[in-house]
């Protein structure tokens, strides 16, 4: 129930930002923000699966994920999405990626910021949203 409410928070505070400031797409729909991979475990129930715990430098979030790529210590791209359970692990988003996999940054600098999408990486989340609301 916390993570449900921690996300309509969320989308409703940032909502203006994303109204006034971003383009006209169905991919503004959604925040999208560098985070910093603070632990990554495997799932307990999932074998294919791994549970990861990171921050936007100011939230905590816990995302499932079947990227057995992902490193403690990266900075990548988070989309925040409705919370969705997975083998009775509760996941607060996806990690955006395209066809080369997941975005990796270097600088810290951009935690907690919005990522611009690639074309590819919108339709991602796009489809995932689509996915979430069936």
């Amino acid at each position: 129930f916390y993570s449900e409410l921690k996300f309509l928070y969320l989308s409703l505070t940032r909502l203006s930002e994303r109204i006034l400031n971003l383009p006209d797409t169905k991919s503004s729909a959604v925040d999208v923000v560098y985070v910093k991979v603070i632990d990554v475990e495997n799932h307990p129930k999932g074998q294919n699966l791994l549970v990861t715990y990171v921050t936007d430098g100011s939230r905590n979030y816990r995302v499932v994920t079947n990227d057995k790529s992902i490193r403690s210590g990266e900075i990548v791209p988070m989309a925040i999405l409705p919370p969705r359970e997975f083998l009775g692990v509760v996941s607060e988003g996806m990690f955006v990626g395209g066809k080369d996999g997941i975005r990796r940054m270097k600088n810290e600098e951009y935690i907690g910021k919005r990522c611009d999408l690639t074309e590819e990486e919108s339709k991602a989340v796009i489809k995932e949203v689509f996915h979430l609301l069936k």
